[in-house]
């Protein structure tokens, strides 16, 4: 298997982010970003290699298909939790 590795800041990382269908956004905050958000507050987003080739940015529900992976640090302040700025992040992106 091979990783194709790119490293983006700030407003193309978002950028990128934003590319993702809303539908698949929604099912993430649906099901809790706990397991998608790490202790180094980075969120972790998987997405299916076969949709992503066509252009569409769908999050992979299933662990056994081919995916491409996104990782994307938060800004997390003092007093702020990493759950809840990537859930605001997504409903930002989503238009709520």
């Amino acid at each position: 298997m091979r990783t194709i590795s790119v490293k983006m800041k700030g407003k193309q990382a978002l950028s990128s982010l934003a590319r993702v269908e809303n539908e698949s956004l929604i099912s993430m905050l649906e099901k809790g970003l706990g397991n998608r958000v790490d202790e180094d507050k980075f969120l972790h987003v998987r997405l299916r290699l076969d949709k992503l080739v066509q252009g569409h940015g769908v999050v992979s529900q299933n662990s056994n298909e081919p995916v491409a992976k996104g990782k994307f640090k938060l800004e997390v302040y003092p007093g702020q939790e990493a759950n809840e700025v990537a859930e605001d992040l997504l409903m930002g992106l989503i238009g709520e």
